[in-house]
């Protein structure tokens, strides 16, 4: 059970990633941005989430209890020359604890992409660098250090008016800090893995208003500290989608089971899921 639930939300985020939800490519526009200078556009922004009281900081049965909120500010800066676009995100969160000053921590997110919006081509290219002490999910109920470097490319290709190919590759990995510990295992050494990912999508537009999508995903994960986890699996999930309100639905998904997530939770059989 475990392991359909993680393989299906992983399989659903990255498959959204391959390619836009249109058969065209879009033009090259300047952004909403407070400050331009020349073809430099950059839009400064500041947030702040999270406000309110955490009823259980450690999530143990001692209960603690704190204020927390979370200030954000997040720099988006877009330079365009000719068809080439080139964007820039850097965003930092100071999550704060009034009492706990443990689990207070500054997160840092660096993204940069080129792509060029040609005629009927669309080549792409991002990186990423992600420095963080959230929490990871459940299963790591731990603010451990740790960091996430991501490089990652790709084409859309327009072949008719109604039809269009989207082709990428995705390389990330994931470092814990050699002193975290989560009960009692070394998260470096048990958690320290990279993923490489290469996805395919095909887009038909069935109507002005709906298009299918159908992405096809060759995911291979390795562990460092041990070979016995490594591994790899395949999806292939078609979507109908409603272009006026970007929403998509998963007509049905075809994945097998010993797609494992990072935490090592895995099964021996296939399935076959359907809506």
């Amino acid at each position: 059970m475990c392991l359909l639930i993680t393989a299906a939300s992983v399989t659903a985020a990255r498959a959204q990633d391959v390619g836009p939800a249109t058969v065209e490519i879009p033009e090259n526009l300047p952004p909403d941005a407070a400050i331009q200078l020349g073809p430099l556009y950059v839009a400064p922004t500041f947030e702040l989430r999270d406000v309110g009281f955490d009823n259980n900081v450690f999530n143990d049965d001692n209960e603690e209890r704190d204020f927390t909120m979370t200030p954000s500010a997040t720099l988006l800066n877009t330079v365009l020359a000719g068809p080439m676009r080139v964007t820039g995100v850097m965003t930092t969160d100071y999550v704060w604890f009034q009492k706990f000053r443990s689990e207070r921590s500054v997160n840092n997110t660096f993204d940069v992409q080129v792509e060029a919006l040609l005629d009927r081509f669309r080549p792409w290219a991002s990186g990423a660098f992600v420095r963080t002490r959230a929490r990871e999910g459940f299963e790591i109920d731990s603010r451990a250090q740790r960091t996430e470097p991501t490089i990652e490319g790709g084409l859309d290709w327009v072949i008719g008016s109604r039809t269009s190919l989207a082709f990428s590759t995705r390389r990330n990995q994931t470092r814990y800090a050699d002193f975290e510990q989560f009960q009692g295992a070394n998260l470096s050494q048990q958690l320290d893995h990279t993923e490489q990912t290469f996805t395919a999508g095909f887009r038909f537009e069935l109507t002005p208003l709906t298009m299918l999508l159908l992405d096809a995903e060759y995911n291979l994960t390795s562990f460092d500290g041990s070979s016995l986890r490594d591994n790899n699996g395949w999806a292939l999930m078609p979507r109908r989608c409603w272009l006026a309100t970007d929403h998509c639905e998963v007509i049905w998904s075809v994945r097998p089971s010993n797609w494992a997530s990072p935490t090592g939770c895995g099964s021996s059989a296939g399935c076959l899921t359907g809506s």
